[in-house]
């Protein structure tokens, strides 16, 4: 009697007891493989052929036979093909169980936008101590001085002065043009009396080293263009355009005609002299500017050297302001 499975419909063999070779599913009991009766052996005697013992197969030897004889290719295959089913179901199902267990574990959540409202500021009132108005402030200062205030810059004077200056002065009053600056010896004394009352506000006076040479070098603007000097042993005075140049090293004074010129870089495109243009106040009395390391190095020696008092108060506020410039109102 053929026994049909009555899930996949596949014909079964004696490998199939309880489950379906085929689809592994559990048969209803009548389909159950049922084992057949034992066969009892027959031993036969024989006088001349001595003991013949005639085995029967039993019930359960044809069974085992039947069952080896019967598994087929493609019941190897579908056990393979179940135990691997088998094996995958219990794999998934594992690591399902792990995923659960590990999600538990570290909480897996969706992560929460949360918004941090910026802490609002109190506004300060009280003036910036870096802002420009302040800075203007700390650097303009007055020293009760009684000098002529003038406008800075004329004549285009920042065009005359080369780009390696140290140290920059420009100075509104003309009377102050010998006392300040008589620290430079004898000749220039004398020059000085002679532009007296000839040279117009405001002049300008620089420090600078140019190879071997270094010194101070005076520019002003005499009301008498054709005013000439001539009979100067050590001090040397040209003319450029409108100015005046005077200086003990002549290769100083051809500095600054290549700067005016345009031949060489000049101090009104200095980033020293850029950066405070827009903020320097346009007139004062005094306007001093230097650079830093060898413009300190002047200030120190010339507040040394200076004979006038005046000069050397004026020149003291600047090295204190620890600033770039300084303008005396």
């Amino acid at each position: 009697m053929k026994r049909i499975c009555p899930f996949c419909k596949s014909e079964l063999t004696a490998s199939s007891h309880h489950f379906c070779e085929y689809c592994g599913s559990e048969l209803p009991e009548e389909l159950y493989l049922k084992p057949k009766e034992t066969v009892s052996e027959k031993i036969a005697f024989s006088n001349n052929e001595g003991v013949k013992i005639s085995k029967k197969p039993s019930k359960k030897d044809t069974t085992i036979s039947k069952i080896s004889h019967g598994i087929s290719i493609r019941s190897v295959v579908g056990g393979v093909l179940l135990g691997m089913s088998i094996s995958t179901m219990i794999f998934l199902f594992i690591q399902t169980d792990f995923l659960k267990v590990f999600s538990s574990k570290i909480n897996l959540k969706k992560p929460r936008i949360v918004s941090v409202e910026k802490p609002t500021t109190k506004t300060d009132t009280t003036e910036p101590a870096n802002s420009t108005e302040t800075k203007n402030k700390e650097n303009n200062k007055n020293l009760g001085l009684d000098l002529r205030s003038g406008v800075f810059g004329q004549n285009n004077v920042y065009s005359y002065i080369p780009y390696d200056f140290s140290l920059y002065v420009e100075i509104s009053d003309p009377k102050t043009f010998d006392p300040y600056f008589s620290f430079l010896g004898g000749e220039f004394f004398t020059l000085a009396e002679s532009l007296k009352g000839k040279i117009n506000s405001p002049y300008s006076a620089f420090y600078m080293k140019k190879g071997l040479s270094s010194g101070w070098v005076l520019i002003a603007f005499p009301a008498d263009t054709s005013l000439e000097f001539l009979g100067n042993k050590d001090i040397t005075t040209d003319k450029e355009g409108d100015a005046l140049i005077i200086s003990y090293e002549p290769e100083l004074i051809d500095q600054v005609k290549l700067a005016k010129s345009e031949i060489e870089k000049n101090m009104s495109i200095h980033p020293s002299f850029v950066s405070i243009k827009n903020i320097l106040p346009k007139e004062g009395q005094v306007f001093l500017l230097k650079k830093q390391g060898d413009g300190d190095i002047v200030l120190n020696e010339t507040m040394r050297n200076t004979l006038s008092e005046e000069f050397k108060s004026i020149l003291t506020s600047f090295k204190e302001s620890g600033d770039s410039y300084l303008v005396i109102k």
